[in-house]
């Protein structure tokens, strides 16, 4: 079902298998992944909105990818995870997404020639791969699907999953503009509206009793 929001809104819901970990949604505590760029596809031109002249695909991954995420880190006044998703606790985890950005073929995520869109299954064989060891309770990552330039759009896989099992709980996928001067906070502003939107449905989904 499609909602519309101010600069956003979600275009497709995929959440299964919820109401048998009510105690993991329920909990007081999140842990943070990151945002995972290693399946997703960069579609047009993105040197056009870096004001310091025009970056390689490869200087994109190299300098945007940890940028992105270390917004989180460096602005929690604005990027607030405790406060957008109603967690007493939250804790970082970045350095798997991190490694999985760098790791990517930046050559694959740059290559229009076919569009993305991430299925559950794939979502759920990307969240296996997490070297996740000894570890319980609630984790959150997000993944990216596309930013795409042309669209004036971003999509981003909103999805949580159980530390332990590394089962996927559930899995949203939200569209949002971008805006700002400059590469980083262009695209940055899709990731605040998805933090923002995708937040307040799952504090209505908590509060409703999942």
């Amino acid at each position: 079902m499609k909602k519309n929001f101010t600069f956003l809104f979600a275009i497709f819901s995929v959440i299964f298998n919820v109401s048998a970990q009510n105690d993991l949604f329920l909990s007081d505590e999140i842990v943070w992944y990151g945002i995972d760029f290693s399946n997703a596809k960069f579609v047009g031109e993105f040197s056009q909105f870096d004001d310091a002249g025009t970056k390689s695909n490869k200087e994109i991954q190299r300098l945007y990818f940890p940028e992105w995420n270390d917004l989180i880190i460096n602005e929690p006044g604005k990027y607030n995870i405790r406060k957008f998703y109603g967690f007493e606790f939250f804790a970082n985890e970045l350095d798997l997404v991190m490694k999985n950005n760098a790791d990517a073929d930046i050559n694959v995520i740059f290559d229009p020639s076919t569009p993305n869109r991430l299925s559950k299954t794939k979502i759920q064989k990307l969240i296996n791969s997490y070297n996740i060891k000894g570890k319980k309770g609630l984790g959150l990552v997000f993944i990216v699907d596309s930013f795409n330039k042309m669209e004036g759009q971003g999509y981003i896989y909103v999805t949580f999953f159980d530390q332990a099992t590394k089962k996927v709980l559930s899995t949203n996928l939200y569209e949002g503009k971008p805006g700002g001067i400059g590469v980083k906070n262009y695209w940055a502003r899709v990731i605040l509206n998805v933090m923002e939107v995708s937040g307040k449905e799952f504090k209505q989904m908590k509060k409703g009793g999942l």
